[in-house]
């Protein structure tokens, strides 16, 4: 799980750093999202990639059957809201509707049955280490909202070429800044780079 969240944080971010520029290169700054609408997107696509190992324990336990409801309540619950939001706030109606219908269903479902009947650990578990990732990325969001106007936050470049070029090193930086952040903190992401470069070594030793 840690792992997804730093895939999720680190591509999360770059969006909503690089995003707003590359569509301002590629199509007209016309069609550039407003911050609202991309926190938003990246708020949901966090979530997404951020309860993948869920899924996946849920699937290979063959436990999905006691959740089978929940993909159910999450459409109702999303049709509902659609009709409601959609038509007064657009965009934003669609994406905070999609967020509640995940908010109530899968959000709750999954984890319930992921912890207790796969791990027989407390979803406690599941939803402290989500808050705890999901508040590092929200307050990194944050940072890019206050300073986003910086060129160092977010390139503004008048040809793909040189945009291309100023994201990879922004990349890069948000890379490097979030692997020493879960590095300090997360224990499963240590022991999961340590069998990461332990992999390359013994390749290595092999063919000597």
């Amino acid at each position: 799980g840690s792992f997804l969240a730093f895939f999720a944080s680190v591509t999360g971010l770059a969006f909503i750093s690089l995003g707003p520029s590359f569509i301002g290169v590629w199509v007209g700054s016309g069609f550039v999202l407003s911050d609202d609408k991309l926190f938003l997107m990246a708020g949901l696509y966090f979530y997404t990639v951020a309860r993948t190992h869920v899924v996946t324990a849920l699937n290979s336990a063959g436990k999905f059957r006691e959740v089978y409801s929940s993909p159910l309540i999450e459409s109702a619950i999303n049709l509902a809201l659609f009709f409601v939001l959609t038509p007064r706030f657009g965009l934003v109606g669609l994406l905070l509707a999609n967020i509640a219908g995940h908010l109530f269903s899968s959000f709750i479902f999954y984890p319930a049955v992921c912890y207790k009947r796969v791990h027989s650990v407390s979803p406690a578990v599941f939803y402290i280490k989500f808050f705890s990732r999901l508040a590092l990325f929200a307050a990194c969001a944050a940072l890019i909202a206050i300073f986003g106007s910086s060129s160092i936050v977010r390139p503004t470049t008048p040809t793909l070429f040189a945009w291309i070029l100023a994201a990879a090193i922004r990349f890069i930086m948000i890379i490097f800044v979030f692997t020493a952040i879960y590095m300090g903190t997360s224990r499963d992401f240590r022991s999961l780079a340590a069998r990461g470069t332990k992999v390359p070594q013994g390749k290595i030793r092999s063919a000597a």
